[in-house]
């Protein structure tokens, strides 16, 4: 009589073959993935967990509740049955009565399956992938926007509870995470960051949105998407103190001040706080296609792509600052660079400035991992 208490220890070793086998699919395709687009390490392992633990989901389901249990996402092949460590097509180690339908496992049916469901399979598992990969970067941002709030507060950039950090969620052109309002910048975590949509509805998290912090960041990221995912505004000092004089240009003086030839625009208009529409149009008209706003007797605002390359030029923008506040306060001419050089410096930045704002805010999220700030990922 055959031993029916067998079977589902048979299944599991068929399971843990195919478990492997998986493991190696998803490891060598995103590796590829992420050697093409640059992608972090950290990204990487994330994607790779949502992906197994689909598999996991659907070995729970097969096997029955009693026996399901949550599996290491690192499986030594010294643990695993020995059949799973031999050579040969997959289709061996995969039970007969049992096929893959995307990450779904259905019942093998009799009739040979037509080119048309094959196509059908494999759209399913290109959208499942997608979903995934979505899920992932919108944690992604997430993590990267808190580190920055983290950051800044750590840099001094901020004053009180006021000020905003914001980015897009990707793949959406209205929707954007902000801070809580009431809640310092010290405390905020990746999943305590609010969604909201271009109208001010919050979509995702608990709290509210201060009323500045939507219609100064809504306009913005509502004009250019694509190029304004990210939007930084700030008091931070010495910026701060150039928008306080009555001629507030930054001037060509130093290195770091020619990241941002002929890219700041300067509103020499204050309406006092920016409560409606209107102002934060006015706003948004004088900034145009400039990716750094110096707004008269207020502070900075800061946009880009996404949250490393503007949190690079906020960074490099205050010690622009503070070298030229420094270099003015003892009373002699400032040295001023030629166009000529300023053009051409330009010109060399766009060579790696991505890569070296990519760098840049990586090391500085390691720094916060290594520290009292650690949890901002959670």
């Amino acid at each position: 009589m055959q031993n029916h208490r067998a079977f589902p220890e048979r299944l599991e070793r068929r399971f843990a073959s195919v478990w492997t086998l998986s493991v190696r699919f998803v490891g060598r395709f995103e590796g590829a993935r992420a050697r093409s687009s640059r992608a972090s390490s950290a990204t990487v392992h994330q994607l790779t967990m949502v992906s197994m633990g689909r598999i996991d989901t659907i070995r729970g389901k097969i096997l029955g509740d009693a026996s399901t249990r949550v599996r290491p996402w690192h499986l030594p092949s010294r643990s695993l049955p020995s059949q799973s460590r031999s050579k040969g097509p997959a289709s061996r180690f995969v039970p007969k009565d049992l096929v893959w339908e995307g990450w779904v496992r259905r019942a093998r049916p009799t009739t040979r399956i037509s080119r048309r469901a094959n196509t059908t399979k494999a759209r399913s598992a290109a959208a499942t992938l997608a979903m995934a990969k979505k899920d992932t970067d919108v944690w992604q941002t997430r993590v990267d926007l808190a580190a920055t709030y983290r950051l800044c507060d750590r840099m001094g950039y901020n004053e009180g509870i006021c000020n905003h950090l914001t980015a897009m969620v990707p793949g959406s052109e209205d929707q954007f995470l902000v801070i809580p309002y009431g809640m310092a910048w010290s405390e905020v975590t990746a999943s305590s960051l609010l969604l909201v949509d271009g109208k001010g509805n919050v979509l995702e998290g608990e709290g509210t949105v201060e009323d500045t912090a939507f219609y100064i960041h809504s306009r913005i990221h509502l004009y250019d998407p694509k190029n304004r995912g990210c939007v930084l505004h700030t008091h931070m000092p010495w910026s701060t103190a150039l928008c306080c004089l009555k001629d507030m240009k930054l001037e060509m003086c130093h290195q770091n001040c020619l990241r941002f030839y002929n890219s700041i625009a300067y509103d020499t208009e204050f309406n006092g706080l920016v409560l409606n529409q209107n102002e934060a149009d006015r706003l948004n008209s004088v900034m145009e296609n400039k990716h750094v706003l110096f707004h008269a007797n207020h502070g900075v605002i800061v946009v880009g792509p996404n949250v490393a390359e503007a949190f690079d030029d906020l960074y490099y923008l205050e010690r622009a600052a503070q070298v030229t506040v420094l270099a003015m306060s003892t009373g002699r001419p400032l040295n001023i660079i030629s166009d000529e050089v300023a053009h051409k410096f330009q010109e060399d930045l766009k060579n790696g400035k991505n890569e070296w704002a990519t760098l840049h805010f990586e090391s500085r999220k390691r720094e916060l991992l290594a520290g009292d700030d650690a949890d901002f990922c959670t």
